[in-house]
């Protein structure tokens, strides 16, 4: 398998799965062994006069490589696509998993409890959602490694605004703002003097920090929302159905949708 790109929410783009299943097919043994015997007949008929054997030996090489392309990218899309989606998933995971301990303690460091209030939260929503997909569907189906790589991509995405909180509240331990309002009010009418000016400057910054650290809690309550939406509809499934519902597919295209704004952001 060849390397993944460092942003999830592209990794689980169309484009990025047809190149997938170009490249393993382009890779594969069947395809690469009459390329490289036409490739050397070709040269060879270019660098000596090629009689007709040799001639017709490229020929079929070149239609035996271009019918293992064709048939590797069409008849084997969706087992090669599917592949590529579990390595994308078992990537993502293996992330979850280095992640939570370490922002779980850095997030008690700074003392704050919404966001490990949020990690315990989203850990267990992204669990369950895993659980239903697994009951409802093989893993083994290209929709299974589909929705279960967007699910990873929005928790991966959680765990950024997470770790974005533990710098902002970071910097903000390093700002005493009941100081600055204390020695503010005592600095009344001396509004022009430099001390004045930059003790406005720290304390319009640890607005900016309070309120950073409100939109990214804000953006983890916004994804839960739509997992607990896409958990649900996985329930509704038939099981053994290869076809999701509308509800389905309209909640799993919504977390795409969080994962790639929050990539964005």
């Amino acid at each position: 398998m060849s390397p993944l790109p460092n942003d999830p929410a592209k990794d689980l783009s169309p484009g990025a799965i047809r190149r997938a299943v170009l490249g393993q097919s382009l890779q594969h043994p069947s395809f690469i062994y009459p390329a490289v015997l036409g490739a050397l007949g070709a040269m060879g008929a270019a660098v000596v006069a090629g009689g007709p054997l040799l001639l017709g030996a490229v020929i079929v090489a070149g239609g035996a490589a271009g019918a293992a392309l064709a048939v590797n990218y069409f008849m084997r899309h969706d087992k090669i696509a599917g592949s590529y989606l579990a390595e994308v998933r078992k990537q993502m995971a293996a992330q979850r998993e280095a992640q939570i301990a370490d922002l779980s303690a850095n997030l008690k460091a700074v003392k704050s409890a919404e966001g490990s209030r949020q990690l315990e939260r989203i850990s267990g929503k992204i669990g369950a959602f895993q659980a239903a997909l697994t009951e409802r569907l093989s893993p083994q189906e290209i929709t299974f490694a589909r929705f279960s790589a967007i699910a990873e991509a929005v928790f991966l995405a959680a765990i950024d605004n997470l770790r974005a909180i533990h710098l902002s509240l970071n910097s903000l331990s390093a700002i005493d703002e009941k100081y600055i309002v204390e020695r503010l009010a005592k600095l009344k009418g001396s509004e022009d003097s430099p001390e004045v000016k930059g003790l406005r400057e720290q304390l319009a910054q640890a607005n900016a920090l309070h309120e950073r650290v409100k939109a990214r809690l804000g953006q983890n309550e916004l994804a839960m929302a739509e997992l607990d939406r896409a958990t649900a509809a996985v329930g509704e499934m038939r099981t053994g159905s290869q076809r999701p519902t509308l509800d389905m597919e309209t909640a799993m295209q919504e977390l795409a949708r969080i994962a790639q704004r929050s990539a964005d952001y």
